[in-house]
């Protein structure tokens, strides 16, 4: 069934709505937040899941509305270069 498109494939291929790919830079700002990358310190430092961390670190759209929170979430850290 080769014609059968995934969430994944359409993900690269073109926009989908309602999702947002986090830029490189403010993945690398994240990376060097976290203490571990264990479920718990990822939510307790980002305010999300593992399985969502796991998209955003490799390069894979996540929800928008997801995307919106955390980034308000790290502005508030960071400043106004992750927002």
């Amino acid at each position: 069934m080769e014609n059968i498109a995934t969430a994944s494939n359409l993900a690269r291929t073109g926009p989908v709505p309602n999702m947002r790919i986090i830029p490189e830079t403010v993945v690398d700002h994240m990376r060097g937040m976290l203490r571990a990358q264990t479920p718990e310190c990822i939510m307790a430092t980002f305010g999300i899941s593992m399985n969502t961390w796991v998209k955003i670190r490799d390069g894979h759209p996540i929800r928008r509305s997801v995307a919106e929170r955390m980034l308000e979430r790290l502005g508030r850290t960071l400043g106004d270069d992750a927002a």
